[in-house]
């Protein structure tokens, strides 16, 4: 699992509350994370896998002495951890289909563990891999998945699938039987392998929402986040992040998201030359995005759309959107808007 990529905001959140409810102040939760709690309110707020462990970090630090802390966690996670997988997840045809889907689009779950699935004989194996996950941290991190996993598969299709057998690499902790009441059944501890057994007729077991066309049109919307997911990794990721919080894109420039990524600019301009790409394509790759959605809102003119990006003349915004795509930005529009583009 590549822990630079980002992730929803919707994780951080969920923990800080139930350590904000626990008597962690949210300081003491985002400490040396690098997160602004203030981003935390903005609906498509993004932070990296590191970010949230460093927050994992904290509150085991803190609240170690909390019992079944990672499985409490786990229960404040829903099916709105999945957003729009969670319609993907329920168009299946059966829960095995379901249970695909979602590891390959893993990366945009709240989940940090790997899984895959193997079928043999009458056995569904679920694997459970968090080598890339800190040792300390890992019995948090599979209690809070776990009992996360269970209860979006509780809310998708209206009951608890039934495990077999749960097996966990680490010891069992002094409040061992309190995890048959959030799983269902008490997992065999220290094993050599982390697994999940159910039955090879559950992952058959079809599922009622069941609609081919919609899981069509899910996964292509899914597709589109993750390969957004992956372009927000590496230097050029880092440096798009930060041309997205810029109120005015069009005067974005190399000083100032050097000194904020705390990266020389001649370093940046060799990472992002490392990469493939540079700053202004990176810059010019935003504003296109920007300037073509905010075209397609019928009540905002030329004008304004220029504005919100930043430029003081209108005359400026329509070379540089001819140079981007050809058109001037009302030609642009008129065509979109028209569906002939």
């Amino acid at each position: 699992m590549d822990l630079q990529r980002p992730r929803s905001a919707y994780n951080l959140v969920q923990m800080v509350q139930l350590a904000s409810e626990l008597g962690l102040p949210l300081a003491r939760c985002l400490e040396g994370s690098g997160v602004d709690e203030r981003r935390l309110s903005e609906a498509e707020a993004e932070f990296s896998g590191h970010a949230e462990i460093a927050v994992i970090a904290n509150i085991v630090r803190h609240l170690d002495h909390v019992p079944a802390l990672g499985l409490r966690m786990g229960q404040r996670f829903h099916m709105s951890a999945y957003g729009l997988m969670a319609f993907a997840l329920c168009s299946c045809q059966t829960v095995g289909d379901a249970t695909r889907l979602a590891m390959r689009y893993g990366a945009l779950s709240f989940s940090l563990t790997a899984t895959r699935l193997d079928i043999v004989g009458g056995d569904a194996r679920i694997w459970l891999e968090d080598g890339h996950v800190p040792v300390p941290l890992r019995r948090f991190v599979i209690e809070r998945d776990l009992v996360g996993l269970t209860n979006i598969g509780r809310e998708m299709f209206s009951s608890t699938l039934p495990m077999r057998h749960i097996a966990l690499a680490y010891p069992a902790p002094a409040y061992a039987a309190d995890y048959a009441r959030y799983l269902g059944l008490v997992p065999e501890f220290s094993a050599p392998q982390q697994q999940i057994v159910f039955d090879r007729a559950v992952m058959e077991s079809p599922i009622p929402q069941a609609d081919a066309v919609m899981l069509r049109r899910c996964e292509q919307q899914l597709q589109v986040l993750l390969e957004r997911r992956k372009a927000g990794t590496g230097t050029a990721g880092r440096v798009r992040q930060f041309l997205r919080r810029q109120p005015g894109m069009a005067v974005a420039d190399m000083a100032a998201a050097s000194a904020e990524l705390q990266i020389q600019p001649r370093s940046l301009r060799r990472s992002l030359q490392a990469e493939g790409v540079s700053f202004r394509a990176l810059a010019d790759e935003l504003r296109q995005s920007l300037a073509e959605e905010l075209l397609l809102v019928p009540q905002l003119s030329v004008e304004d759309v220029a504005h919100r990006l930043g430029y003081d003349e209108v005359a400026s915004f329509t070379r540089a959107f001819k140079r981007w795509t050809g058109l001037p930005p009302g030609k642009w529009r008129s065509l979109r808007l028209r569906g002939l583009r």
